[in-house]
């Protein structure tokens, strides 16, 4: 049996892709480098130690998470706040107090989630 590379790692960029993956790249690795000079800035370090690195690794991973759950915080928000505006006013018509409390209730937390989301 010969020993070749699967035909995956063979496959070529399109030059556009290429410039896309490395720009990508460069801007990870300044965002990398950055933040672990700053995290060995705060403690006073003369140089940056690999542990910053991945501290700072560790801190852009998280920050993307949190990200992801922001937006999500956000579109329940955005959600319930809709829910409220469309069912308050239906609400007062019939002028039912239990849907009325509800729907503010609806309306408070809504407005909570997409501030606390942003």
């Amino acid at each position: 049996m010969e020993n070749r590379p699967p035909q995956v790692v063979n496959k070529e960029f399109h030059p556009q892709a290429k410039d896309h993956a490395q720009e990508l790249i460069n801007n990870f690795a300044t965002s990398l480098i950055f933040q672990a000079k700053l995290l060995a800035f705060r403690r006073g370090a003369e140089i940056v130690l690999s542990r910053d690195v991945d501290e700072a690794l560790n801190f852009i991973s998280q920050e993307r998470t949190q990200n992801w759950r922001k937006k999500l915080v956000i579109a329940i928000g955005g959600a319930m706040l809709g829910a409220f505006l469309e069912g308050f006013v239906g609400a007062l018509s019939p002028v039912n107090v239990t849907q009325i409390v509800l729907y503010v209730i609806m309306g408070f937390t809504g407005m909570f989630l997409v501030f606390w989301g942003t």
